[in-house]
């Protein structure tokens, strides 16, 4: 059986074969989410790879997101892989792409490259869906517009450890791939992500950003992770209240603000669905809410777009090691 008959067989067409492609003295295959990506959602690629011998070392492989702008070719992002497993000849990488929000083109160019070598071994053209992002305004009263306003080396100190946290990439030793859900009951939305908004503060002035989670209205509720990892941060910050931060896999993490109280120590390895807190309304807020972020290698995602697709299995990877790898 082909290989792109064995991926929809296990993944319900979750992902498609693209190519087969050799370089030096490897043999990549390229599979992909979908023949086209959304603004602000994930784009899953994995790249199986077979070597011709066992190779003493293993180097990572680079992803390029280009657009054309005015005749020239801007990289707009740039991603390392993560390794998943390697297995004697064998090794699979993933990119979980993180699909910009500001300046999208109608096409992006994708091209992966290796680690070691810089050579191009693959790429593609891939259309990108335009989104509608929302224009929400918040009204601010006198204490909320000080603590979002005011310049304070403490606040600031938390905003660079915070930038160094979400942009380690550390390689995770993988047992289980997340298996991604919602960290609650879903209740109301009351905030979307990418969201355009108005900050009107207090003494009339106003302000500008993009929100870069999901909020989910109401307080008292308890708050879960959302796929399997290591609790890399846990504590009251003065902006985002009680915090916390998870890694799943290299240089991706799920972050959790203005939690009532915090219920696991940081350094803690939780399963999905484990309680890591309750939703309050500490740090900057209009109201008791969770704010859920998904951050990939420093770039913001829509949270719930992990949740749109079947979950990646480590065990089908596992499967198809074996698969002979047919022109």
């Amino acid at each position: 059986m082909k290989a792109r008959a064995i991926f929809t067989l296990l993944w319900g067409a979750a992902l498609f074969f693209l190519s087969e492609t050799a370089f030096g003295s490897e043999i990549t295959r390229v599979f992909a989410q979908d023949s086209y990506a959304v603004q602000g959602e994930v784009y899953r690629i994995v790249c199986l790879r077979k070597k011709q011998q066992v190779a003493k070392s293993h180097h990572l492989l680079e992803l390029q997101l280009v657009k054309k702008e005015f005749a020239s070719d801007i990289i707009d992002l740039k991603l390392k892989s993560i390794e998943i497993l390697r297995d004697g000849l064998y090794s699979v990488d993933l990119f979980y792409v993180p699909i910009p929000v500001l300046r999208v083109p109608e096409v992006y160019s994708i091209e992966i490259v290796d680690e070691l070598s810089k050579q191009a071994i693959w790429s593609t053209t891939l259309p990108v869906l335009k989104r509608n992002f929302p224009l929400d305004v918040l009204t601010l009263g006198k204490s909320m517009t000080n603590l979002r306003t005011m310049i304070d080396q403490k606040k600031q100190e938390e905003t660079r450890e915070m930038q160094e946290l979400l942009k380690s990439f550390e390689q995770v030793i993988i047992t289980e791939m997340p298996v991604w859900q919602y960290p609650q009951n879903l209740s109301r939305r009351s905030g979307a992500f990418a969201d355009h908004r108005e900050w009107r503060y207090s003494d009339g002035s106003s302000a500008f950003s993009l929100h870069y989670g999901m909020d989910y209205g109401g307080g008292g509720k308890t708050v879960q992770v959302a796929g399997i990892g290591e609790l890399v941060l846990a504590k009251l910050r003065i902006v985002t209240g009680n915090t916390v931060v998870v890694r799943h896999l290299a240089g991706v993490f799920s972050l959790y603000y203005h939690l009532s109280e915090l219920s696991l120590a940081n350094k803690t390895w939780a399963q999905a669905g484990t309680q890591i807190g309750i939703s309050g309304s500490t740090g900057l807020v209009t109201g008791p809410h969770l704010h859920w972020e998904l951050r990939i290698q420093g770039q913001s995602a829509d949270p719930e777009s992990l949740l749109r697709y079947r979950n990646l299995d480590k065990e089908a990877f596992l499967g198809i090691i074996g698969l002979p790898f047919e022109p």
